[in-house]
């Protein structure tokens, strides 16, 4: 079954705590994967904490920042085992 984000619950500096349609919360830290990723101009960009925070859910249920650069619910979904007990 696709995963899809329903909810983003919290937004800090490369941290994003968010509700898939599972009912699950889980909290993605995107700091390695940003710092790894830094030569790409469109991935520098979440670097700038302000830019950062303009993250929003797109019509597929993933993240979308203002600059294009998206992210499935998939993806973020199996990032890491973070999952935030009920």
């Amino acid at each position: 079954m696709n995963k899809r984000l329903t909810q983003i619950l919290d937004v800090s500096p490369y941290t994003i705590t968010c509700l898939f349609d599972t009912g699950e919360k889980r909290s993605i830290d995107f700091t390695e994967y940003l710092q790894t990723n830094k030569a790409n101009k469109i991935i520098a960009a979440l670097l700038n904490k302000a830019f950062f925070m303009n993250v929003v859910i797109n019509e597929v249920g993933g993240l979308v920042w203002p600059n294009g650069f998206d992210c499935s619910a998939r993806k973020l979904y199996y990032w890491d085992e973070n999952l935030i007990p009920a």
